[in-house]
């Protein structure tokens, strides 16, 4: 269960830097016109893990040092060079931050988004891990874990936590601990600061539920529907009876989606996902027909990914108009489903993985749809205006588990 924010300072906490000596050969890796995109507009990603059972710092660190020699710029930084900048790898120590925490801010995302801040927000390297431990072993520990996004999209993290909890599991370690120092200091929780009016809720979905009925009950076959589909199209129809745009015969839909197995292979590694637009009239949208509104959508979506195929890498033309909903699905195979599943030897399913940039963002109209550890299970968070949260509400309401109170 998700623990919501408390008010006031977080307990005190100790931390303690271990490191070891840098795990690649020394090298430069150019950065793609994505990548660099990425690096000057993109904040950090950060991700967590909180596990039943506690996973030793030494084997963090040996099984990371491992993974490096396939995925070296997790080990490296960015410099300027006479030809631009460039991912200096070999050449940093590796670092995990061991911090000790009181068992409430242990079981408090908003916490977790703290700690990260303040201790992994310089640049000076491109992956930042932390551990969290209430320092019993018996508790378990949370993962945090920092990438900057000039390393890559989530397809590419999830490339790599794969690769590291794989590692880790075959390492050989002891069951080691740590006395942490006496040092001491106090921090408080990242503001979360909505617009007036705005709320932002979480509403956590099961696949299974979701599920199209057969043609033999409806006479209707919606061919290559997805549940995503028909969750967009749902989220659009109660957005357009306020947001109609009255100036534009179609509403835009900025989607996010990954080229790879798409003309890119699917072990690129780097900034591959980029921004396309769906159109679908308003008239349709103001119907309320969600199922033709998905089957529009996914028209669109099909033609917009075989136009990707012929050029995966190449920049979309600028928009010719204002979106008026956005709608970022990291529930994919490649990305959150295989960073969701990085278990790192300990006991399945993870007690909880959380996509930490969720708690920060507010932002109106933004759809994030993050997977859970939970086989089929999803949530999808997003900030609106009361009155149009109030009918997302009404569409959603047999599938809504909790809200996330902010």
């Amino acid at each position: 269960e998700t623990c919501m924010s408390h008010d006031g300072e977080m307990a005190e906490e100790e931390a303690i830097l271990l490191q070891v000596p840098p795990g690649a050969l020394k090298e430069l890796h150019a950065l793609t016109n994505r990548d660099l995109h990425a690096h000057e507009n993109y904040a950090p990603i950060k991700i967590a893990y909180r596990f039943n059972d506690f996973v030793t710092p030494s084997s963090l660190l040996k099984s990371w040092h491992a993974v490096l020699e396939v995925h070296p710029a997790f080990g490296g930084h960015v410099i300027n060079t006479v030809n631009g900048k460039r991912i200096e790898c070999g050449t940093i120590p590796l670092q995990l931050r061991v911090v000790r925490v009181a068992p409430a801010t242990f079981k408090n995302p908003l916490d977790w988004v703290a700690l990260a801040v303040k201790y992994c927000s310089k640049r000076d390297a491109l992956f930042q891990p932390m551990l969290l431990t209430t320092g019993r072993p018996s508790d378990g520990c949370v993962l945090v874990c920092v990438f900057d996004h000039t390393l890559g999209d989530a397809a590419t993290f999830g490339i790599f936590m794969k690769a590291w909890s794989d590692a880790y599991s075959a390492v050989p370690f002891p069951h080691d601990w740590i006395d942490l120092p006496s040092g001491v200091s106090r921090i408080t929780p990242v503001p979360k600061t909505a617009q007036d009016g705005v709320l932002v809720k979480r509403f956590h979905f099961q696949r299974a539920r979701h599920a199209l009925p057969p043609p033999s009950i409806t006479g209707v076959i919606h061919q290559g529907v997805s549940t995503n589909d028909r969750l967009m199209a749902q989220a659009a129809c109660a957005l357009a009876r306020i947001h109609r745009d009255h100036t534009a015969p179609t509403a835009r839909i900025a989607l996010m989606v990954d080229p790879r197995g798409r003309g890119l292979p699917e072990s690129y590694i780097g900034n591959a996902a980029t921004s396309v637009s769906l159109h679908i009239p308003w008239e349709m949208l103001l119907t309320g027909q969600h199922m033709d509104v998905a089957q529009h959508l996914r028209k669109e979506l099909i033609a917009r990914l075989k136009e990707l195929s012929q050029s995966p890498m190449s920049d979309a033309p600028p928009p010719t108009c204002n979106a008026f909903m956005w709608w970022n699905s990291w529930d994919t195979p490649a990305g959150g489903q295989a960073m969701a599943e990085a278990s790192f030897g300990t006991a399945m399913p993870i007690p909880q993985f959380e996509w930490l940039n969720a708690w920060q963002t507010a932002v109106p109209r933004i759809f994030i749809l993050v997977p859970t550890t939970v086989k089929g299970s999803f949530y999808i968070q997003v900030a609106l205006e009361a009155a149009i949260m109030q009918v997302l509400e009404q569409t959603w309401q047999r599938c809504m588990i909790e809200d996330m109170q902010i």
